[in-house]
């Protein structure tokens, strides 16, 4: 019976790990993408729509595009993801993040810019729906240097 027990839980942690990697594939490509479309296709996000319960909060200029201080917030309840996205910076995607149904839909963190670009914040909900907002961001000195 032992034998049979290993070889099970031996088989759900194979499984697993394909799973993990699958994921982390996708992730991959997503930070390997320039644009928005490209991005949200590479990650598989179909179609968000522009929602209004959805605020992201950027300066409208930012004198250091190294550290530009976001905040992505929902006004609801249930959201499952949030990405952030840069249009015109070298990898698209800037962050994703799983979150908590437990925890406040709001996202403060700091994004660099390579140049002023558009950027999008992103949210999935439990129900599957995606939700788009972007903010222009005009950057005086830029962040990614080669």
């Amino acid at each position: 019976m032992s034998l049979r027990r290993r070889g099970l839980l031996g088989a759900g942690a194979a499984l697993g790990l394909g799973l993990d990697e699958a994921l982390a594939q996708a992730a991959r490509q997503g930070f390997q993408t320039e644009g928005l479309n490209p991005t949200l296709q590479a990650l598989g996000l179909s179609n968000p729509q522009p929602a209004r319960e959805l605020l992201l909060e950027a300066p409208d200029i930012a004198e250091n595009g190294a550290q530009v201080r976001v905040v992505l917030s929902c006004t609801l309840p249930a959201v499952k993801k949030f990405w952030l996205l840069a249009e015109r910076n070298p990898s698209s995607l800037l962050a994703a993040y799983e979150w908590s149904e437990r925890l406040e839909p709001r996202l403060v963190t700091q994004i660099r810019l390579a140049q002023s670009s558009l950027v999008y914040g992103v949210a999935q909900l439990l129900d599957g729906r995606l939700l788009l907002t972007r903010k222009d961001v005009k950057v005086t000195l830029g962040g990614c240097a080669s």
